[in-house]
């Protein structure tokens, strides 16, 4: 089954909130656990309580750090757009 992005998560991320989830595409970002396990689920719940307050300046920055692939603004990006475009018009 295919996931779509859900820009709610970067959202989250890039302001620095604690994000449990299982979300493939950006598992890098939040507290992330795979598939539907809950077990999985409750103990990134339980690390995001316990951890969160004391890492967050820490959490946010790598975070922004992480949301750059995903930025109008990343390179990358804005030279895929352009191939795009110019095979458009090719």
């Amino acid at each position: 089954m295919g996931q779509s992005l859900n820009y709610l998560y970067l959202e989250v991320c890039w302001l620095g909130y604690p994000l449990v989830h299982n979300a493939e595409l950006c598992k890098n970002l939040g507290y992330y656990y795979s598939g539907f396990d809950v077990d999985a689920a409750a103990a990134r719940l339980q690390e995001a309580v316990e951890i969160h307050d004391a890492q967050a300046p820490r959490y946010l920055k790598e975070q922004r750090r992480r949301i750059q692939p995903f930025l109008a603004t990343d390179p990358k990006n804005i030279a895929a757009y352009e191939s795009l475009i110019d095979r458009l018009f090719a």
